[in-house]
């Protein structure tokens, strides 16, 4: 059948055009993808330049014990023989929703009954969520800013920051940090486990409040960037695919 069906073919000249618009829109699709890459390497950068390597704190910064600036609180598991537990409207954030720098949902929802009968907690917005067990922390440190408030499992640990230390700041200089915590991780019988004691425990510098409140701000408009980026990404995508459709219909 594919044998007798009939195939398109242009004349090699319009065979030669095609091809150029088609390398022209890969190339704006590259060029997208190169800026995209720019792009998220500035705010780790933009830390360093404001505030110099966190771990040796060569600018000489006051710092202090993480569990100073932060409180911290745990999470749990509603009980799944509670089938109504499940069924309400606050993100209840596990390890596989840690996938980005920020939280707004969860791929689960439970009610206020399961915050009561369980051993999670409501976490406000602006706090960090990190994961402390799970196989991931063998190579990576998924840690995330909450937009709204979310409830949390038992394999990650949030810390609020206290009223002098800005949510967006400690995100960074956690990013910042991630090979030094990683370097804490434990290997346990299945998964790997970060102590929470030790974190706790670790000196985090804290410049004053107004340079991280810059720090922020800045950081807000590369945020910007990268959404119209994303936005632009798609578009050219969806360029490229037309193109291809139309080239295979004879209508480039």
């Amino acid at each position: 059948v594919v044998k007798a069906a009939p195939l398109l073919l242009p004349p090699l000249d319009e065979q030669e055009r095609i091809v150029r618009i088609l390398d022209e829109a890969e190339n704006l699709w590259k060029l997208r993808v190169q800026a995209d890459r720019r792009t998220a390497d500035l705010i780790p950068a933009l830390f360093q330049d404001m505030f110099g390597d966190p771990v040796t704190n060569t600018q000489g910064w006051d710092a202090k014990e993480l569990g100073e600036m932060c409180a911290v609180r745990g999470g749990g598991t509603p009980s799944k023989a509670q089938p109504e537990f499940w069924e309400g409207d606050i993100p209840w954030v596990s390890p596989k929703d840690m996938t980005g720098p920020v939280i707004s949902d969860a791929q689960d929802h439970i009610t206020a009954k399961a915050l009561e009968d369980s051993a999670t907690n409501l976490i406000p917005a602006g706090a960090i969520l990190i994961v402390t067990r799970s196989g991931i922390l063998r190579h990576s440190l998924p840690v995330a800013l909450t937009l709204k408030s979310v409830a949390i499992n038992q394999d990650i640990k949030a810390f609020i920051p206290k009223q002098s230390v800005d949510p967006v700041f400690l995100l960074s200089q956690f990013q910042n940090r991630s090979l030094q915590i990683l370097s804490m991780v434990r290997a346990g019988a299945t998964v790997q486990n970060l102590e929470t004691d030790s974190l706790k425990r670790m000196p985090f510098v804290i410049p004053s409040f107004s340079l991280q409140r810059e720090f922020a701000a800045r950081v807000a408009e590369i945020r910007a960037l990268e959404t119209e980026q994303a936005t632009s990404r798609r578009r050219l995508d969806d360029l490229f695919q037309s193109l291809l459709d139309r080239a295979f219909r004879g209508e480039l």
